[in-house]
């Protein structure tokens, strides 16, 4: 299984809202034990997220960008 690290892009794996739906993609900005902070870019707004990491599918490691 990949770790699941901050920046890295995360697919949903089940419904969690009316608004975060299965498949949807997002940003992991905050990464530990207990789970992740996910934001997730919706039209109009970006929906934020604290969920358990067997809710959400590892994508692609996204790397920042160096000074």
């Amino acid at each position: 299984m990949t770790p699941i690290e901050k920046n890295d892009l995360v697919e949903l794996k089940r419904d969690v809202s009316h608004e975060l739906s299965e498949g949807l993609v997002g940003m992991v900005l905050q990464s530990d034990s207990d789970g992740v902070k996910v934001a997730f870019p919706l039209p109009g707004n970006n929906v934020y997220a604290q969920l358990p990491r067997e809710d959400v599918k590892f994508l692609v490691a996204v790397n920042p960008p160096e000074d």
